[in-house]
């Protein structure tokens, strides 16, 4: 047990979490130990402590794959390209729930466009015409 209450996995791990091999099929030892401790297994087990070896069911909270996904994002400010996440430049998506920054879609979506030819862009402007057209 490490001072912050964590009860730190010493056996095998991938990526940094602990693993286990019940019967031949590997485990999380986070996992194992939620499923020992509260009889059922959730989609995700999060670390509340942020310790990816710690197997202290009292540090384990069992999330949606959407809460799961959340807890995370929450963790990074910025994007890759160095874009705060705000309210406006973040565009969450439903399936599978994951966010991204409006400025690099916005970036992604003017380098995709200018490299079509002259008749691709224009058939493209008809297409989306046409789709506001049948909206109203």
């Amino acid at each position: 047990v490490d001072p912050s209450g964590c009860w730190l996995w010493h056996s095998g791990s991938t990526g940094g979490y602990g693993q286990a091999e019940v019967g031949g099929v590997h485990i999380g030892a986070h996992r194992l130990t939620f499923l020992l401790r509260y009889g059922y297994l959730p989609p995700h087990v999060h670390h509340t402590c942020g310790v990816k070896r710690c197997v202290n069911p009292v540090h384990l909270q069992p999330l949606t794959v959407a809460e799961h996904t959340r807890a995370h994002a929450a963790e990074r400010t910025h994007c890759t390209n160095g874009h705060e996440f705000t309210e406006v430049n973040t565009y969450w998506r439903r399936n599978p729930v994951s966010r991204q920054c409006r400025a690099c879609r916005a970036d992604r979506a003017r380098q995709a466009y200018s490299g079509l030819s002259a008749d691709a862009k224009a058939e493209r402007v008809a297409y989306i015409s046409e789709r506001r057209r049948a909206r109203r």
